[in-house]
């Protein structure tokens, strides 16, 4: 069987991002290079996109990698916070969060934060992505 192998053109991808900085010039730009930056490298695939204005990622781990790496940008969590103790880290290493359900938004609304997180509010405009539920 031959190995697949998928490889990919920091080059490309630094002028992709220019193009579509050059068409949206009063946009902001966030990279989303979740799932080890889709298979190629988290930190490989950020330093190549470094001049987004910021990076979305699912996990706590990958932003704290992207943190402890010198990123100053903003760093979103797409999935959110599951557990009351991830809120210490979206504190101390100023992460975004996505807020998808209401016990998401009760979980931070009774933390005992010392700074105030940017949130991203997640609505289901009928898509059902994530097998919301209405009502």
């Amino acid at each position: 069987m031959r190995p697949i192998v998928a490889t990919i053109s920091q080059s490309a991808l630094q002028h992709n991002l220019s193009v579509v900085k050059k068409h949206t010039p009063n946009a902001k730009v966030m990279a989303v290079v979740k799932a080890n930056g889709y298979g190629h490298g988290l930190l490989n695939v950020a330093h190549s996109l470094h001049a987004a204005e910021g990076f979305a990622v699912l996990g706590i781990s990958e932003a704290i990698t992207l943190r402890e790496a010198g990123f100053k940008q903003t760093i979103l969590l797409l999935e959110g916070v599951f557990d009351a103790s991830e809120l210490t880290a979206v504190e101390n290493y100023n992460l975004d969060i996505v807020v998808h359900s209401k016990y998401q938004l009760e979980m931070l609304v009774n933390a005992n934060m010392r700074n105030a997180v940017h949130v991203h509010l997640k609505m289901n405009t009928g898509m059902n992505r994530k097998k919301e539920r209405r009502g």
